[in-house]
């Protein structure tokens, strides 16, 4: 079986994306000819949503439009037999949350009754951390595909170690840390058989709420590889992968702390 490519993106946090990165992805995308398109989610900033007050003056019918705009830009650059696979981010999920809109008006709001192009998307808008993993993930042979629940130094690699196959590979967003392929370790000299990587985000990097805190490693990014679903869970030596069941790679437009 031929292997199966795939381009995966996080968090354009409509109307906050950065139009110069979202220029870049639809290029990438285009020349990558992907048979699966992710987008790993937060695609609505869902600002209307926050229990935290805010400036913003635009609408949730705005989030919306941008929303469908960016839907038809990107299954515009890909062929019409790719795969577009779209999961919930904690965003997103907040405008069908518990607690967030008066439950009267709660189900009225849901985007996919109100963006069009999201019917061409196949989507998972459940947002739970289940390591079951039958909600909000897609998984391609040993790869997964998720948003991410945690944000700390460890959290990419902890998530990999409770949601993957053994040598499989994680492929998340949400902390808009891009990270390149990187193995999962015990202790420093203990390799572990999984790995992860982050395809950071595509909004704006310098939001006025991080003006006070360490963001720099923001950035913005995307991961493709392919897998072949041949071939999975091969083994290892000394810690090394050796197996044709994936590979991947993050590939950076820009940080933060580029300015």
């Amino acid at each position: 079986m031929k292997p199966k490519t795939f381009v995966a993106f996080s968090c354009p946090h409509v109307p906050l994306t950065d139009p110069f990165a979202f220029k870049w992805l639809l290029n990438q995308i285009s020349d990558l000819e992907p048979d699966y398109l992710i987008n790993l989610g937060d695609t609505f900033e869902a600002d209307s949503s926050s229990r935290w007050p805010s400036e913003y003056e635009w609408t949730i019918r705005d989030e919306y439009d941008a929303a469908q705009t960016l839907l038809e830009d990107l299954a515009g650059v890909v062929s019409p037999d790719c795969k577009k696979i779209m999961l919930a981010g904690n965003h997103d999920a907040n405008i069908t949350a518990l607690g967030r809109f008066d439950k009267r008006i709660r189900d009225v709001l849901d985007p996919r009754k109100h963006v069009p192009a999201m019917r061409e998307w196949q989507v998972e808008w459940d947002y739970e951390y289940d390591t079951s993993r039958t909600k909000g993930v897609f998984m391609l042979g040993d790869v997964l595909f998720m948003h991410g629940f945690e944000a700390n130094i460890s959290s990419d690699a902890m998530q990999a170690m409770l949601m993957c196959n053994p040598f499989g590979l994680l492929v998340s967003g949400h902390t808009h840390m891009p990270k390149d392929v990187t193995q999962c370790f015990k202790t420093q000299r203990v390799p572990l058989p999984y790995w992860y990587a982050n395809a950071g985000c595509m909004r704006n990097l310098n939001p006025n709420y991080v003006s006070r805190k360490r963001h720099h490693d923001w950035g913005q990014a995307l991961v493709h590889g392919h897998v072949n679903l041949d071939v999975l869970n091969t083994r290892t030596t000394n810690g090394l992968r050796r197996h044709a069941g994936w590979e991947a790679q993050t590939k950076i437009y820009r940080y933060a702390s580029d300015g």
